[in-house]
């Protein structure tokens, strides 16, 4: 044996592609040279190392690894090396060992207008017996198991000696001593005339093989002789075909013509009916297409009387239509279509049974575009949980990562002003895009951040010191020059404190040497906002910065009363005392403009930055656009302010949870917004619905043991509401304390691990008027506007009920800060990136969660493969697990003679 050194296919070369003409094909190559024929103990070691052996070959390159003995398999296979796990074939394979010459073989194909691509003698071949392989390559790639094995049928039609044995795509074929005959430009015409009338034979064949014998039952079922003695009467007949029927005779030959699934749901039908026009339309006995009522069966078998319903339906329909005439030459034309309607839940029931048969999705064959709402009937009785309605579309990580990369890079070459927003899933590598770029101004949400972006860096780079540090009175008077943008006064500030105070010394030199550095400056989201980077032309934030943008706080009606006692200049005085007058007579709960004038500003600056009695912050208040006062709490005033971003400089923002409209608002033309959130997790985010889980509904009972109950075994960690830490904590739950709601962005610590987040995070619907307000959205709002109820909305996707506002702007802006905290939350676990398992338990439906068993199910497997993929168990030990689950030749063979005939079943009869 040689090891033979062929370059093999990564996994990333699996990915589906579409090729008009190919140079090269796809399959599997062992990597063995053989001299002679494997021997039996050797051939299941070739059958488990083949499978990870895919190459993308050219026929040129196939010839000569055959001539050299390597074994292969004509087409690309995953997982195992069967027809289940076919993926793509652009090669077939002929066998001929019964004394055939090869002279003969090219003869016969010629005179079809035929050729080869290239044939070579097999181990076992003699002179006085020549035993060769002839082998086409076609012109496209053929991804559809049935059409692959009916082109190898439609080409072996041509010869009665050729070996019948290796049909399957999956088959074997061992490598030979040489090529004797050469042709490779050659690829076989599918189009040619005994071709395609081969294979429009065997669908002919295969059509009414399976019709008739299922007429032929359906007939005597109709006459009600029941299904056993029915199939009992046909055995003899049905023992012709190819396996399929003695198979589906064991399985059903017991079960009356309604059978029901196992696990049939109880559901309320006439509901169901008044919402899916399609069932009214069966229900009224209308007369349906065969698609209609194949789609609509496989609906109503799992559901409690769905049989029933369906065959009343029938009987209503045939006899509202019976004396029609186009209804009664229908008939003359398909005498059997009423059989194979009658008999069809039992089939539809076998595959439910035995196959995990799912129910066809309502768009697939509703002709009415508001069933298309829902996926299937089990989905619309669901009158809590919500509706996918479109489709979540997705790219690789890969691509993901290369479209960052592309954008990012365009972006920092970019020579304008502009504010480039690049909404970008977690896990992509933002940060990392970062660590080589010089001349700008980093800022992340917290110090933190700041400080792991240090240790990250590749370059030389300053960190601003953090202020938190300063002596108290400092840090409030430097955090008020900052809010205002009074850069100077806070420099002369430091510079006056720094005389006597060698923290303030410290920090003030360190401010200095940032200030005035060319190279690369990390600092906060707050410091980057308020200070002028004279030698920086470029800020990039970490993080979205709409909150930072729109900051909002609270004071207390009982400090402005303070303030107004102790104002000495008399018309300041009566300004701000009209001010409180007004608030306390004023309307509560709605936004109003603050507009307030000193003449002497000063004096009120200095009494509220040196009089320890306040508390609130009066200053930023008074400096504020937007406020409004709260009819729960008369004493306390809500404000908005408006940052600004420097328009002279380059900002770049990188955010999960970017909103385009609330930065459109804020930026008009100035924006520049690229999407690349919408992508594929390595692994999976599960969503239940079942309860809301806000605050609200968690200090009811049922909810909060419902969440208990599963999440106290699992011990899994879960991120909830800083209010109900305490509380799931002293009730048994694994609560993360130092990430909540709220406090969510950058935290790493619970990468790659399954991690529960609880509750919907309403914001106070006090922010959503302030932030309404400010962004001149729904300004002739009405204090009713403001009020929520429980309502069926759209959105991103999903038709779902939950407590929301009328109004479409105060919703959107609802959905944002909810949307944004769960974001956040389920980002800790970089799902994007590693196999984890992240559960959500809330009423508001994220796109990119699995919110139903069906997409549960199917995100599973898709985790699954991604993690057998890429985990060392699968590649070390998967000749080992292979050899476990491989069963015996006859297994296989009786297993895909199967499958194909099922495959046939579909593809012909249910058309």
């Amino acid at each position: 044996m040689i090891q033979n050194n062929t370059d093999y296919l990564s996994d990333d070369d699996f990915q589906d592609e579409e090729i008009v003409q190919i140079s090269k094909h796809k399959l599997l190559l062992d990597k063995v040279e053989y001299s002679s024929k494997p021997k039996d103990n050797e051939i299941g070691i070739i059958t488990n190392r083949i499978i990870k052996c895919p190459v993308e070959i050219t026929i040129q390159e196939l010839a000569k690894a055959a001539a050299s003995g390597q074994t292969w398999v004509s087409s690309l296979c995953k997982i195992k090396r069967n027809d289940a796990s076919f993926i793509s074939s652009s090669v077939l394979a002929l066998d001929f060992d019964s004394g055939i010459t090869l002279d003969k073989v090219l003869e016969r194909l010629k005179q079809h207008g035929l050729d080869c691509t290239f044939a070579y003698s097999t181990f076992s071949s003699k002179p006085e017996l020549p035993k060769f392989r002839v082998v086409f390559q076609l012109g496209k790639v053929i991804d559809k198991l049935a059409e692959r094995r009916n082109i190898q049928l439609a080409v072996m039609a041509l010869f009665h000696e050729v070996d019948p044995a290796p049909k399957a795509p999956s088959n074997l074929f061992f490598g030979g001593k040489s090529i004797i005959y050469p042709n490779y430009e050659y690829f076989l015409d599918l189009e040619n005339d005994f071709i395609q009338t081969q294979l429009l034979e065997q669908q002919k064949k295969i059509r009414k093989r399976i019709s008739g014998a299922i007429e032929k039952v359906a007939s005597e079922v109709k006459n009600n002789k029941g299904i056993s003695k029915a199939l009992q009467n046909h055995d003899k007949e049905w023992e012709k075909n190819d396996g399929l029927y003695n198979k589906y005779i064991d399985s059903i030959g017991n079960l009356p013509l309604s059978d029901t699934t196992q696990t049939q749901k109880q559901v309320d039908i006439d509901a169901l009916t008044k919402k899916i026009h399609i069932l009214d339309d069966l229900v009224k006995g209308k007369w349906l297409t065969y698609p209609d009522y194949f789609g609509l069966v496989t609906n109503l078998v799992p559901i409690k009387g769905g049989v029933k319903l369906y065959k009343e339906s029938l009987d209503k329909m045939v006899e509202i239509n019976q004396d029609k005439i186009e209804f009664k030459q229908a008939l003359l034309e398909k005498p059997n279509f009423l059989n194979k309607l009658y008999f069809l839940p039992s089939v539809i029931n076998y595959y439910v049974r035995n196959y995990d048969y799912h129910p066809t999705n309502l768009k697939n064959f509703s002709p009415y575009k508001n069933d298309w709402y829902y996926i299937n009937l089990m989905i619309a009785s669901q009158k809590k949980r919500p509706v996918r309605i479109h489709e979540y579309e997705t790219i690789s990580i890969r691509e993901a990562r290369q479209e960052l990369k592309r954008i990012f890079d365009y972006v920092i070459q970019s020579t304008d002003n502009k504010v480039h927003v690049l909404k970008v899933a977690t896990g992509l590598g933002k940060s990392e895009l970062c660590t080589n770029l010089t001349n700008v101004v980093l800022a992340f949400p917290n110090h933190l951040l700041k400080a792991e972006m240090s240790e990250r860096m590749k370059i030389n780079h300053e960190i601003t010191p953090n202020q938190e540090e300063l002596p108290t009175e400092i840090k409030k008077h430097l955090t008020y020059f900052y809010s205002i943008g009074a850069y100077s006064q806070a420099v002369k500030y430091l510079v006056e404190h720094s005389e006597n105070n060698q923290q303030v010394k410290e920090y003030l030199e360190q401010i200095h040497d940032c200030y005035k550095y060319t190279e690369t400056v990390l600092t906060t989201h707050q410091k980057s906002l308020f200070v002028p980077w004279k030698n920086h032309n470029t800020i990039i934030f970490d993080e979205d910065i709409t909150t930072s943008l729109l900051p909002t706080g609270f004071i207390k009606i009982d400090e402005l009363n303070e303030l107004e006692s102790k104002i000495k200049n008399a018309k300041d005085k009566k300004n701000l005392a009209e001010f409180i007058k007004n608030i306390n007579n004023g309307k509560a709960n709605t936004p109003k403009i603050l507009d307030l004038r000193f003449e002497d500003f000063r004096s009120i600056e200095n009494e509220l930055l040196n009089n320890k009695i306040y508390t609130s912050n009066i200053l930023q208040f008074l400096k504020s656009k937007i406020y409004v006062t709260d009819s729960q709490d008369k004493n306390t005033i809500h404000f908005i302010s408006r940052l600004e971003l420097p328009k002279d400089k380059k900002i770049i923002i990188l955010s999960a949870t970017a909103n385009e409209n609330i930065y459109r608002t804020l930026l008009g033309e100035r924006l520049e917004f690229y999407d690349v959130s919408n992508v594929e997790p390595d692994g999976l985010i599960i969503q239940d619905t079942i309860y809301s889980l806000s605050r609200n509904s968690l200090k009811e009972e049922n909810p909060l043991k419902y969440i208990v109950d599963i999440l106290k075994p699992n011990q899994v960690p879960t991120i909830t509401f800083r209010g109900f830490r305490d509380r799931l904590k002293a009730l048994g739950v694994n609560v993360v304390e130092d990430i909540y709601f709220g406090k969510t962005t950058g935290f790493d610590k619970l990468k790659g691990q399954d991690i529960a987040v609880v509750g919907t995070p309403h914001v106070n619907s006090i922010t959503i008027k302030l932030y309404c307000k400010l962004l001149n959205v729904g300004l002739a709002l009405e204090e009713g506007d403001y009020k929520t109820r429980q309502q069926e909305v759209e959105h991103n996707g999903f038709r779902f009920l939950f407590k929301a506002y009328d109004n479409e702007y105060l919703r959107n802006l609802q959905f944002f800060f909810i949307e944004s905290e769960l974001m956040q939350a389920i980002g800790r676990a970089r799902v994007n990136t590693k196999p984890c398992t992240v559960t959500v338990y809330s009423n508001y439906p994220l796109p990119e969660a699995c919110i139903n068993e069906n997409e549960k199910v199917l995100g599973e497997e898709r985790s699954i493969k991604k993690i057998l993929k890429t985990s060392s168990l699968f590649e070390d030990d998967y000749r080992e697990i292979e050899a476990y689950n491989q069963p015996n030749s006859g297994e296989i063979e009786e297993e895909e003679r199967f499958s194909r005939d099922i495959e046939d079943y579909h593809d012909t009869f249910f058309y």
